[in-house]
């Protein structure tokens, strides 16, 4: 169990979580919240293209005709909104939408939150090459080609209000795994 997660009460964890929490995480969860995350990106695509629709109209309602997008551009829409969504969210609180309900975090070597920059050639690497994630299943140590690459690992950490406070309490300071909790700035 990492340093972070050992001044979480354990009754605030699901018993099934328990035994998990703070261990990289396998192939079949990183596949549903990748499935939910997919799911995301594809609400937001439709949005997208029904809100350009939307405004158009607004704009000139009697000169409106419905825009046509290709499926090419509907997948290089998709592809940039699944760019920026999964760079956002692992940048921000080190998870997505699916990493949430699944109970996942992204983090980095040293279990901190990844910065804007490996988040993003992260989101870039995922959203190209979603395939790498099955390397999960060959490494023993349950890392895509995407982590071993960036040095990043996805493990379960469910989250709870306790920890999601203090998350949100020390958004500007770094999360140090090697001490019980947050460090401050000028440690």
């Amino acid at each position: 169990m990492s340093e972070r997660m050992k001044h979480v009460p354990a009754e605030v964890l699901p018993p099934a979580a328990r035994d998990v929490q703070g261990l990289r995480a396998g192939l079949i969860s990183r596949l549903v919240a990748g499935g939910i995350d997919y799911a995301t990106v594809a609400i937001l695509t439709i949005g997208s293209y029904v809100g350009l629709a939307l405004l158009r109209f607004l704009i000139d309602p009697r000169n409106y005709r419905v825009p046509r997008w290709t499926f090419g551009t509907f997948v290089a829409v998709g592809l940039a909104l699944m760019v920026l969504y999964l760079w956002g969210c692992w940048a921000t609180y080190g998870r997505t939408v699916g990493n949430r309900i699944v109970g996942l975090r992204v983090v980095s070597r040293n279990g901190s939150r990844v910065n804007w920059f490996v988040a993003l050639i992260r989101a870039v690497a995922c959203a190209i090459v979603p395939i790498g994630l099955v390397w999960c299943a060959i490494s023993r140590e349950n890392r895509s080609l995407a982590d071993i690459v960036l040095r990043t690992s996805v493990i379960h950490d469910w989250p709870s209000s306790v920890v999601d406070l203090e998350i949100l309490n020390t958004q500007d300071r770094r999360l140090d795994l090697g001490h019980a909790g947050p460090t401050t700035p000028d440690a």
